[in-house]
């Protein structure tokens, strides 16, 4: 999978780091509602084309 650089919009499937989060709400039906969220960011190979000092989006 890969994602664009919001920036110039060079693609990269290089991974920098990855972390989760969770978020929760308030019950539904009574039971406990939560969300898993999988984030990852990408690293470019080199600096943004359009002039943005950024490696990792």
């Amino acid at each position: 999978m890969a994602s664009a650089c919001p920036g110039c919009g060079t693609r990269s499937e290089r991974i920098h780091s990855r972390y989760q989060q969770r978020l929760a709400d308030l019950p539904l039906a009574e039971k406990p509602v939560r969300l898993v969220v999988l984030v990852r960011r990408f690293t470019a190979k080199r600096l943004c084309a359009a002039g943005e000092s950024r490696r990792a989006f």
